[in-house]
């Protein structure tokens, strides 16, 4: 699982690059041939263009096309890689956290990576 959640070394990934690993593991898992001969449909969600890459470049080899999967984002994160994915032909969802919870939501997204919180500021200025 990635996301904001907290484990510890001994149940979680807690590092960057094991983070990443085991997300391209999940990936090859989603783009397999065995998940496509189950109707599998995979959905991507990271704004993290290499691994959007690793995922393309998976599916093409597994003989996955264009609309047979999806990514996932969030509207206003990173629009121009959302806006170049759809330009190639790949199926892009964007979503808008709102409600009353979408503060603490956004100080999760933040917990995970302080990097988000340059990207929430960004995004409340745009």
């Amino acid at each position: 699982m990635k996301g904001a959640f907290v484990g510890d070394a001994g149940s979680a990934y807690v590092n960057q690059d094991e983070i990443k690993a085991n997300y391209r593991r999940l990936v090859e898992l989603m783009f397999s041939h065995a998940a496509k001969a189950a109707s599998f449909y995979p959905i991507v969600a990271t704004h993290d263009d290499r691994i959007q890459e690793f995922a393309i470049d998976g599916a093409r080899r597994n003989g996955w096309r264009a609309g047979q999967y999806e990514f996932e984002m969030l509207l206003g994160v990173r629009s121009d890689v959302a806006q170049a994915l759809a330009r190639r032909g790949e199926r892009v969802r964007l979503y808008v956290p709102f409600g009353r919870d979408w503060w603490p939501y956004a100080v999760r997204r933040i917990g995970e990576n302080p990097r988000n919180a340059l990207l929430l500021a960004r995004s409340l200025i745009d």
